[in-house]
């Protein structure tokens, strides 16, 4: 009789993934709102605090159960920073991609993150352009030419939000 066995090792790319059962769930050291996963007595991944309240110990979890919640969470986290991101002031949609391409996030996370944003009303580049050129005229006055000619270049701003802080200028 010949068993045969194939080991499949786990790396933080998430290429390689090794199906296996739940030894531990932990929370995390400097961030209690995730949780450590443990597959087989050995670290796997982390996950936010819910998507870890729906597994338990025991629980078997196939490569690809396991692929989902990483996918999950990494699209999870990338939201998360865009938000922090958005928290310290209102950002065009090109400055937000900028960021989150800075910090290695997957293109398609990133484009996903992003229609997230705009569809709940934090991300809008028109609403952001007026924002821009009224705290440009109240801080640090210039001519409308120069207001129309900053946003598009320093913020990736479309034609549209140009259009608006054009016609803000000149009410202004």
């Amino acid at each position: 009789m010949v068993i045969a066995m194939t080991a499949v090792c786990v790396y933080s790319d998430g290429i390689g993934l090794m199906a296996g059962t739940i030894t531990a769930l932990e929370v995390q050291r400097n961030n209690k709102e995730r949780v450590n996963v443990y597959l087989d007595g050995e670290f796997a991944f982390g996950l936010t605090m819910l998507d870890a309240a729906r597994l338990r110990k025991g629980q078997q979890l196939t490569d690809a159960e396991i692929a989902a919640l990483k996918s999950t969470d990494s699209l999870q986290q990338a939201y998360e920073r865009a938000v922090r991101f958005l928290g310290q002031r209102p950002r065009s949609t090109a400055e937000v991609r900028h960021n989150l391409t800075d910090k290695e996030v997957d293109a398609s996370v990133v484009e996903e993150v992003i229609a997230r944003l705009e569809g709940q009303g934090y991300l809008d580049d028109a609403a952001f352009a007026r924002y821009w050129i009224t705290n440009r005229q109240q801080f640090r006055p210039r001519g409308a030419r120069a207001c129309h000619a900053n946003p598009v270049g320093k913020f990736g701003m479309d034609r549209a939000g140009k259009e608006i802080g054009v016609v803000r200028i000149e009410r202004f």
